[in-house]
This record gives C-alpha cells, structure tokens and sequence, in this order.
C-alpha cells in the first residue's frame, strides 16, 4: 500500500484494492486530502457506492467534504452538476466576494464537456483501449 501513495503523490495513477479491513478507505482518503493540498484534482471511482460513501466520510470529517463532487447515477442531472461546480468555484482561494466571482456559462459548459469525456472513457471497454 505503501508503494500506491508513493507512486499517487508523484502524480501517477493508481489502483488501490485489496480484502475488507485493510485501510483501503483510510488511505484514498489520505491520499485525496494530500492531493486537495497540492492544489490536484481528483476523480475517485468505485464500482461499489458504500466504497464512495465511507471516503466521503472520511474527507467529511477531516472538513474536506465540501470540496467533494459525487457524480453517480442517483442524482447527477446536469443542472446540479453545474450548480455544484459554480459553488465549488466560489470556495475557490481568488473568487467569489473581491476575487473574479462565480464561473461563467462558458466556463460552466467546459467543465461540463470535461466531465463528458471522462465519462466517456470510464465507460469505455478496457479492449478498446488496446
């Protein structure tokens, strides 16, 4: 485990797994917060939602939950997700009150197009990959 945060903090990709009760939740969460202070962005996926659920706890309880995004099929409507996106923004150190403001429908529509096209390859067969 040790080897995946050396290798995620160097800004590689990584795939954390492994048995229940063996810190997999603890460690992506330390990993996310550690990346959130870099100034990185992040894109957690889990095929299981409890996985989604207990790292959002975690980054919750260390007070980072509001810098969370959950973007699965229960409630992911593009209007929210751009909402979510302008509030995000304006947490953001230089905007909202005396920075630049809240993003704009330009900027709102890239980001959408961005997650789009991550969606599209989280979505894509591994074989196609090839």
């Amino acid at each position: 485990m040790l080897q995946r945060q050396r290798d995620a903090m160097l800004g590689k990709n990584v795939v954390v797994e492994g048995p229940p009760g063996t810190g997999k939740s603890q460690t992506i969460a330390n990993l996310i917060a550690n990346a959130l202070y870099k100034g990185w962005r992040v894109l957690f996926v889990s095929e299981k939602m409890a996985a989604l659920d207990v790292v959002k706890s975690r980054l919750d309880q260390a007070g980072l939950g509001m810098l969370c995004l959950a973007l699965h099929a229960a409630g992911a409507n593009p209007s929210a997700v751009i909402d979510a996106l302008r509030v995000r923004q304006e947490m953001r150190p230089g905007t909202g009150k005396g920075g630049s403001g809240p993003i704009d429908e330009d900027t709102a529509r890239r980001a959408m197009a961005a997650i789009k096209s991550h969606l599209a390859v989280l979505h894509t067969d591994v074989k196609q990959l090839d």
